[in-house]
């Protein structure tokens, strides 16, 4: 799993990756300190999750949020925040943050990103479902709307079976 790591702080990046090395997870770290070395590691490599600092010198997770959606809008969001209140972590979720994590609840990190892993794979699975069911959708519509010949449908209840086919039937089960 990639993972791009966003702080100012380099204690608090060094506190969080190594709890997460201790956690066994399976990841490669990349970090970014600033806007500008963040926008720039984004936009140079795919990365499967961001985490974020909530509260940073400059700047905050959520301009992280924006830059995310602009470059990579698939790619889950988690912020890391050392006072996050219910009413801004209700917030930052409908912005889009895929969750939150208290620096003090490190432990809780593993899991937040197994979760947002698994919901990307899900959206992506779901994706490619709609993709298919339009696919079959036109070719369907394309059958039936445009037969040269034709169309017939021939039924088997024994078999459970329906068949299309642009010559005549005679039979039916």
């Amino acid at each position: 799993m990639q993972v791009l790591f966003v702080d100012d702080n380099a204690d608090d990046l060094d506190l969080c990756l190594n709890g997460l090395r201790k956690s066994g997870l399976d990841f490669q770290a990349t970090t970014a300190t600033t806007r500008e070395e963040f926008d720039r590691t984004l936009r140079e490599k795919p990365f499967d999750i961001v985490v974020s600092d909530y509260r940073m010198k400059s700047w905050t997770g959520i301009d992280a949020l924006a830059i995310v959606k602009e470059v990579c809008p698939d790619v889950p969001v988690i912020l890391l925040s050392g006072t996050l209140g219910e009413e801004l972590a209700v917030d930052c979720i409908k912005l889009g943050v895929t969750d939150y994590v208290l620096k003090h609840q490190l432990a809780r990190l593993p899991m937040a990103l197994l979760r947002a892993r698994e919901e990307l794979s899900l959206r992506e699975a779901e994706r490619k479902a709609v993709q298919s069911l339009r696919e079959s959708e036109e070719r369907y519509r394309t059958l039936v709307k445009t037969p040269r010949k034709p169309l017939w449908f021939w039924t088997s209840a024994k078999a459970n079976l329906s068949i299309a086919t642009t010559t005549p039937c005679a039979y039916s089960a």
